[in-house]
């Protein structure tokens, strides 16, 4: 597991070539593409928080709204002047192959992220684009293959800004950053031991981020997590806070900061850590990592990944293992 983590550069330099030679081979797909009002990605897990991620790379410059479905039904809205990512790494999901067939049936094109399965099948059979991903790796540390697809395609589209020399910068950032931010996780975990995280962002545009981190902590530390984001959080959690001193020794808080927040969210976080101080909370301000959004998010992500897998450790579980998933599937094939 920490060698897929640490490699996480690498293997978006390797899915930046794969989807451009993808990109080039079709290019009769995306040449009939056009008038695209919407945009909804259909994925499960690990597989459909790509499409939360490109969320939160895009926020501030994306022409059209973006939807991800994480169940069996498309939303009504769905038309022709829609584009859809269809996700799946195993190509075996029940749910994202109901919605695939659901589309099909209202023939509209597709877009297909999978490395092989009962989706690869489908997608070749129907002529739709096609990224195929390499094999073997845990859906959750495929986010590399799985997210750049997404962007080059929106990129191709003129839906977003051209961001292929944004990739390769943050590349090159990455492989830069990694080791401090290993070192950094180690640090956190000694700080944790066995407590309950609670991740909090202090945009909307960095949710998906909180969210990476609470699934990496479910499946790689095997550990419930709770998140959320300002300044929703104000609304309605905050009002819970005065009785965290009845948790003070189960809940761990992280505040994770957006360089690009509004200022009035900088003094909502500022605020959030002087109640937790004073409730005897531990808990851990995480400050931007850099000033640029592609370096932010995708760091932030490494840096996620880091502490869940040394935590895992540190409570000696295989963090690669996902066993009630596994059984759960099994279950659910009786039926």
């Amino acid at each position: 597991m920490f060698d897929l983590i640490y490699h996480f550069p690498e293997q978006l330099e390797e899915s930046l070539a794969l989807t451009n030679q993808a990109l080039k081979e079709r290019k009769d797909f995306l040449d009939k593409i056009n008038d695209i009002e919407k945009i909804v990605v259909v994925g499960m897990g690990g597989s459909g928080i790509a499409g939360d991620i490109v969320f939160s790379l895009t926020y501030s410059f994306l022409k059209s709204p973006i939807l991800v479905i994480k169940d069996y039904y498309l939303p009504f809205f769905c038309n022709k002047k829609t584009l859809y990512f269809v996700i799946s790494y195993s190509g075996e999901t029940e749910e994202t192959i109901f919605n695939y067939q659901q589309l099909k049936r209202n023939k509209l094109p597709l877009i297909v992220i999978t490395a092989g399965g009962k989706l690869k099948v489908l997608a070749e059979k129907n002529q739709d684009l096609l990224f195929i991903l390499p094999q073997n790796y845990p859906p959750r540390q495929a986010l590399a293959y799985l997210t750049i697809p997404i962007l080059l395609t929106l990129s191709r589209l003129a839906i977003i800004p051209n961001c292929q020399q944004e990739i390769e910068k943050t590349i090159l950032y990455l492989k830069r950053m990694r080791k401090r931010l290993n070192e950094r996780a180690k640090r956190i975990t000694k700080l944790i031991e066995n407590k309950i995280p609670y991740i909090i962002v202090d945009s909307y545009s960095y949710l998906p981020i909180a969210y990476r981190w609470k699934n990496q902590f479910n499946e790689n530390t095997k550990i419930l997590a709770f998140y959320s984001y300002l300044p929703e959080q104000n609304h309605n959690e905050i009002n819970a806070l005065p009785f965290l001193e009845l948790l003070k020794d189960t809940l761990f808080v992280f505040l994770l900061k957006n360089p690009f927040s509004h200022k009035r969210n900088l003094i909502r976080i500022n605020f959030l850590s002087k109640l937790l101080k004073e409730n005897k909370v531990t808990h851990k301000i995480i400050p931007p990592i850099s000033k640029n959004n592609f370096f932010n998010v995708f760091s932030l992500i490494l840096f996620g990944d880091f502490i869940s897998y040394h935590w895992a450790l540190k409570r000696n579980i295989d963090p690669l293992k996902i066993e009630l998933i596994e059984n759960l599937k099994k279950f659910l094939a009786k039926f």
